[in-house]
């Protein structure tokens, strides 16, 4: 049974989770870390369990089991892990790899229309949005 006693635990492990992260963000911790809560922000992401027991140990476990805990519970707000994931900088990361990766695609995209675009005025138009992409 998970050792959490109420809402201030609840926000201790939350927060040294986040710091945890923000110490060792690439780790396999922390990786199993980003997973848990990004995947309570937003759901979109699976968390592998068997990875994450194998990966987490000792005060990252325990805290994680926690933080789960009260995420089953309903005591465990977005707005909470949220604002973690704010302070230990992985929202700072995530938009800062989110948005390379969608510039690289729109580029990668641009280049493909290009090719099969005849000379014509959208065709201006889309070398010099490339360029723009480009210089950026």
């Amino acid at each position: 049974m998970s050792s959490m006693s109420g809402p201030v635990v609840q926000m201790q492990s939350l927060q040294r989770l986040g710091q945890i992260l923000r110490e060792n963000p690439d780790t396999g911790t922390g990786v199993q870390i980003r997973a848990l809560l990004w995947s309570l922000l937003n759901q979109h992401h699976m968390v592998n369990l068997w990875t994450m027991c194998s990966r987490l140990n000792d005060e990252p476990a325990r805290l994680a089991a926690d933080v789960l805990t009260s995420a089953l519970m309903g005591r465990l707000t977005d707005s909470q892990v949220k604002q973690t994931l704010i302070e230990c900088g992985e929202m700072e990361r995530y938009d800062r790899e989110h948005n390379v990766a969608a510039l690289d695609d729109a580029k990668s995209s641009l280049v493909r229309i290009l090719r099969t675009t005849p000379p014509s005025d959208g065709h201006y138009k889309l070398t010099r949005a490339l360029r723009s992409l480009e210089r950026d």
